[in-house]
């Protein structure tokens, strides 16, 4: 008994590096593990990985070629990244070509825990992190040599600094500020001109929430940031424009502008909340129930968050914003009418933050209302009831069973195992290991190769 109060005393007192080590472990091995052994998730591996060969044999960190043609789609940024790992490993596989994205997954799930951790606590920190890691279409794209999930962590990245100069004290707000105009830099040079204007578009808004529209005009914060900005951007823009004038310009501007607002399908319009939701799974009933709850409490105070925005709780700020990050995001996914589902990775950020909240309740509050108590039970119990869905799903079709790392009915007999703990979870009221077991069964899913 002496030697487990002495472990529980040792875990306490170091829970943060424990927590760093258990999502630093569960990166590793949903993000890195046989990360080269996995067959091509998307068209567009192949064509990108060409770019970066022709880069890496040729020398030429300029110009980017695509079949012996100049490629005007995208800026440089994640190709000189790629080639930089091409010359770490002294390897132009696949290997090589998906360490980016693998790293960048990794960097985002511990920004949202350092980000949790700052607004609430460590142990929100840890929860919503793990929650971000273990969504499907995050694993799925973590694994894929293609720019959107440096993209998505980059914009996170820059978008957050930004929020959190509304909660950080003044000495260090323009540090905090400068961090956002240099990863907004880094979007525009990996996605293109269009990648600036979410970050206006939510910065603003957030801070015309929060009444202090002003200081984002600051010169201390807007001028040195912009000159990061400027000189993030601007060198490789010019040099193109001075090389190919006229070509660049309607390739890459008009050409581009074109493509995001042309005359698609009209499902392309509402295709992106399908996707949405599949890949949020097992956790997308946990983000509803946290919308529902919010709506339930506050509908009749939304109004006045705008008007009295510093009257609230810091938590409740941070998830306000938020909400109103995901708003400005899925009005832009509709407006561009998104057929790339890869184009969705920026919302598992705000979502998994927002996520982390339900099960921080559901885990450490004992006390609530009736009503909520009620309703985030349901939620809990409806995410096992996806779990079984599944687990029927993989029992049905065998070869997706076959594709764990150990045999097929050992699989399903985990996995099988695994639903049933859910229940009895469920049923002795065992919160955190209802948590615990749902994190579980959605890392052995991931392990389906």
């Amino acid at each position: 008994m002496k030697d487990k109060n002495d472990i529980y005393e040792f875990l306490k007192l170091h829970k943060e590096k424990f927590y760093i080590l258990i999502l630093g472990l569960v990166c590793f091995f949903l993000y890195f593990f046989q990360i080269g052994n996995i067959k091509h998730h998307f068209f567009n591996e192949g064509e990108y990985l060409l770019i970066t060969k022709n880069m890496f044999s040729t020398g030429d960190y300029l110009n980017l070629y695509l079949n012996g043609e100049v490629f005007f789609e995208k800026p440089p940024l994640f190709f000189w990244i790629e080639n930089l790992f091409f010359n770490i490993f002294n390897d132009t596989g696949m290997h090589a070509a998906r360490i980016p994205s693998a790293i960048s997954a990794t960097a985002g799930v511990f920004l949202i825990y350092i980000y949790g951790r700052k607004i609430i606590s460590p142990a929100y920190g840890l929860i919503s992190a793990l929650i971000l890691a273990t969504n499907f279409g995050y694993i799925i794209h973590s694994k894929a040599a293609v720019f959107d999930m440096f993209y998505a962590v980059c914009l996170s990245l820059g978008i957050f600094s930004g929020f959190y100069t509304i909660f950080c004290n003044q000495k260090l707000k323009k540090y905090f500020w400068w961090i956002a105009y240099i990863f907004t830099g880094f979007c525009v040079l990996t996605k293109g001109i269009s990648a600036v204007v979410i970050p206006l578009i939510s910065m603003f808004t957030a801070y015309a929430t929060a009444g202090r529209v002003k200081e984002i005009f600051k010169p201390v914060y807007i001028l040195p940031g912009a000159g990061m900005f400027c000189l993030i951007v601007l060198p490789w823009h010019m040099i193109m424009m001075h090389t190919y004038k006229d070509l660049f310009f309607n390739e890459y501007v008009f050409k581009k502008i074109g493509f995001i607002f042309e005359n698609h399908p009209h499902y392309f319009s509402y295709c992106f909340m399908a996707f949405f939701i599949f890949y949020s799974l097992p956790w997308i009933f946990s983000f509803i129930a946290e919308i529902s709850i919010f709506f339930s409490r506050h509908r009749h105070k939304i109004k006045s968050y705008f008007y009295k925005f510093n009257e609230l709780k810091k938590y409740e700020q941070f998830l306000f914003i938020n909400a109103i990050y995901i708003f400005i995001l899925t009005l832009a996914f509709s407006i561009s009418e998104i057929k790339f589902p890869s184009m969705l990775l920026p919302l598992f950020f705000p979502a998994s933050l927002i996520t982390g909240k339900f099960w921080y309740d559901y885990i450490s509050k004992n006390k609530k209302e009736n009503k909520n108590e009620i309703g985030t039970e349901i939620a809990a119990n409806i995410s096992t009831g996806a779990l079984i869905v599944t687990l029927g799903y993989i029992i049905f079709l065998r070869k997706i069973a076959a594709g764990l790392l150990i045999s097929a009915d050992y699989g399903i007999l985990f996995l099988t195992l695994i639903t049933l703990g859910a229940i009895l979870a469920i049923i002795t009221k065992n919160r955190k290991a209802h948590f615990i077991i749902i994190l579980i069964f959605s890392i052995l899913i991931a392990a389906c190769r």
